[in-house]
């Protein structure tokens, strides 16, 4: 239905693809990073394995519908900084069979970055013992990352709590197991670890109505060591294993903390303290309370307030560019930045090109009026360096680089909020093994955090999103064939809490404009999206936190030339876009803003970007002057079998009742004639039928079409 310019056009303008189904583990899942700028999203590909770097490939991270590339260095990491707030982004390869793999689609933080893991190759076992010549996964890198196990019970939970290595289990340590589930129930189940480090949880949800949390504590020598795996549904394909490890029982490091897979502890917070940090708009001051999951009792609250902003909080973002034009050793630096809302050259800060090996070589600058410095950094002997900027009193350091074969640019970005964070600090006591979150009702909804258990040595953050439960974006391409307007790309719905989204037991429903026809889903998605050709796309499991993203496409009948495009938003719209293949007389009239831009290679596209629509609302526009077909092209389909018995009588009729006024060889060649045009007929009536029953034809029947129809024209005028 959709011929390949239109595939070919939303891939430029969707930056869509399916992705293909994901590596089991920490793979392809988003993970935030206090070491990673804010506003960077650092992609890490490996071959299998965490010591098998893949180096200088391409990695896509699609941001709002829009593709941007970037190519692995020598650790396996491609960097794209300076994304936009609260935007929506998936990380893409290929791998090694020329397969797409595809992270999680995740919006990116607006405080610290995020980091996110592909693999070009399936990852060696977590957990089991290596054969010969294979090296031990470490358990660290593994602690918190939930796999599917197929030879597993359905609903079923293993969790492998361990000290650093798979031969130091530990024992009789209880796991705390919590269940949000979709109805906003709370269920809590603690069973103590065997005599391998293992606690089995079973006759769990598989129908994606419960989210569940896994989570222990592991003392050793120097403090507590707080585990935590991330969030998962279960589903029908089997059960799941995941491993809890802690540091090795001798280790003096600092206690590990893996509830930063899914809070980021970017604030040091006094012990026997909780600190909220709200994002979004509430109204003030919000009440949140902290309960005993187990219990469902209250056990201490307080008022979240904006606190005083804070500039030395700076989002800070750098990209280094090679410059073969530049002599070597020659660095040219540029900062700009400023406040909330500005974007402009930073002077009068010192820059320090600081030797990455230790040495004492520090290089300074001093940016000028226009926020540039200028830095000779030797290039004998080569290696590489850092660039050091102090903005508002607090140091901020780049990624490495190096100018000893050739110059370098590296611009910085700097920006800090004029308001402060919304945040409420409540005092609780530590207490081993309680599970508590964090709640509020603020303007008529409910908000939770995810649950989690104290440490005694420090306390501990949670971010609450302030957000609507549920919030769609959509970035569709379009364009024309025959009577129809050919649209596919991306859907994402949003979930901003840590419990499934369900509508019910007949899944949810995302309308499609009125009058659709023919709705197709991506392959990788079929699983867990149909198409309702009464109603739209119907998603069949609840919504996991984070959301669900699929594929899929539909069509539009011209009529008389016109498309009324009229699509209901249950769940709005959020920096959304659509864009139209423009022919040559179309027009589009809508309430929002249209721009008309030229895409390579295909010409003239109308575009609404961003789409930005309140929920139970709708999305309405009139797109005019579209090619239609000559009026017998309409009506002849319609009545071709009418066509055919009305032929067949007027020849029985005739043959009965006229008598012969030609000649022998005209009345033969007439007869010729009509048995060619009554078995044209009856293979077009054929064709019209399989358009009908498939809702297409493929491009030879649609070159059939067309013949018979031209040979018909002729006959007829005959």
């Amino acid at each position: 239905m959709i011929r390949a310019s239109l595939i070919a056009l939303a891939l430029v303008v969707v930056g869509g693809g399916v992705a293909s189904a994901q590596p089991a583990g920490a793979i392809g899942h988003p993970l935030p990073s206090k070491d990673t700028a804010a506003g960077t999203v650092t992609v890490r590909v490996i071959a299998g394995a965490i010591g098998k770097p893949v180096i200088g490939v391409d990695v896509t991270l699609v941001v709002n519908g829009t593709p941007r590339v970037a190519r692995t260095d020598t650790a396996g990491r491609a960097n794209f900084p300076d994304l936009p707030a609260n935007a929506t982004v998936q990380a893409k390869i290929v791998d090694e069979d020329k397969k797409e793999v595809a992270s999680d689609t995740f919006p990116i933080g607006a405080d610290v970055g995020t980091r996110v893991m592909l693999t070009t190759r399936p990852m060696d076992a977590m957990g089991a013992q290596p054969q010969q010549g294979q090296p031990m996964v470490d358990p660290r890198e593994a602690s918190g990352q939930p796999r599917l196990e197929q030879t597993y019970d359905k609903g079923s939970l293993s969790v492998l709590a361990v000290y650093g290595d798979f031969k130091d289990p530990a024992v009789g340590v209880p796991i705390a197991l919590v269940g949000y589930a979709s109805d906003d129930a709370i269920t809590v189940v603690t069973k103590p670890t065997n005599d391998q480090g293992r606690a089995e949880f079973r006759n769990l949800d598989v129908s994606g109505n419960i989210t569940y949390f896994a989570m222990t504590q592991l003392p050793r020598a120097t403090g507590l060591d707080r585990g935590y795996a991330r969030p998962l549904e279960l589903d029908d394909r089997g059960g799941v294993h995941v491993i809890l490890s802690g540091d090795k029982r001798a280790s003096t490091n600092p206690p590990v903390d893996d509830f930063t897979h899914v809070q980021h502890q970017d604030i040091p917070t006094e012990a026997g303290k909780v600190r909220i940090v709200i994002s979004g708009k509430p109204d003030l001051p919000a009440t949140i309370k902290l309960y005993d999951a187990a219990t469902k009792q209250v056990v201490a609250e307080g008022k979240a307030e904006r606190l005083p902003a804070d500039p030395s909080r700076v989002q800070f973002n750098s990209q280094f560019a090679a410059r073969t034009d530049l002599e070597k050793g020659f660095l040219g630096v540029i900062v700009h930045g400023g406040p909330t809302g500005k974007d402009e050259p930073l002077k009068d800060l010192v820059v320090s090109a600081v030797a990455v090996d230790g040495s004492p070589t520090k290089l300074d600058g001093t940016t000028d009026a226009d926020g540039q410095a200028i830095i000779r950094i030797p290039v004998e002997p080569a290696g590489k360096y850092k660039l050091q900027v102090t903005i508002n009193g607090a140091t901020h350091t780049t990624e490495p680089f190096e100018v000893s074969s050739s110059g370098g640019a590296l611009e910085v970005q700097a920006a800090w909020d004029t308001r402060g964070a919304i945040q409420a600090m409540i005092d609780v006591a530590h207490l081993p093994g309680r599970v508590l979150y964090a709640e509020s009702t603020n303007g008529g909804q409910r908000y939770r955090s995810a649950p989690f258990e104290t440490i005694p040595t420090a306390g501990t953050q949670l971010l609450m999103f302030f957000y609507p439960r549920s919030v769609m974006t959509f970035h569709l391409g379009a364009t024309v064939e025959d009577q129809l307007l050919g649209v596919q790309g991306a859907f994402t719905l949003s979930n901003y809490a840590w419990a499934p989204y369900s509508a019910g037991p007949d899944g949810t429903v995302i309308p499609l404009p009125r009058g659709f026809k023919g709705v197709i889903v991506g392959e990788a998605d079929q699983s867990s999206v149909t198409g309702d050709p009464n109603a739209g796309f119907r998603l069949l499991r609840p919504i996991p936190p984070g959301g669900k993203q699929f594929h899929g496409g539909f069509s539009m009948p011209i009529h008389d030339g016109r498309i009324e495009w009229a699509m209901d938003l249950p769940f709005g719209a959020y920096d959304s876009s659509f864009k139209v293949l423009k022919t040559p007389d179309m027009r589009m009239v809508a309430p929002l803003r249209v721009e008309t831009s030229n895409a390579p290679g295909f010409g003239a596209v109308y575009s609404i970007d961003p789409i930005r629509i309140l929920p139970q609302q709708s999305m309405v526009l009139t797109l005019s002057g579209m090619p239609q077909a000559p009026a017998w092209r309409l009506w002849v389909p319609r009545i071709l079998g009418l066509v055919v018995i009305a032929m067949i009588l007027a020849g029985v009729g005739f043959a009965l009742l006229r008598r012969p006024t030609t000649t022998p060889e005209q009345e033969s060649q007439g007869s010729a004639r009509a048995a060619r045009r009554e078995l044209l007929l009856a293979e077009l009536v054929e064709l019209e039928r399989d358009n009908h029953a498939k809702g297409r034809l493929d491009d030879k029947a649609k070159r059939r079409r067309e013949t018979l129809i031209t040979e018909l024209e002729a006959l007829w005028g005959d």
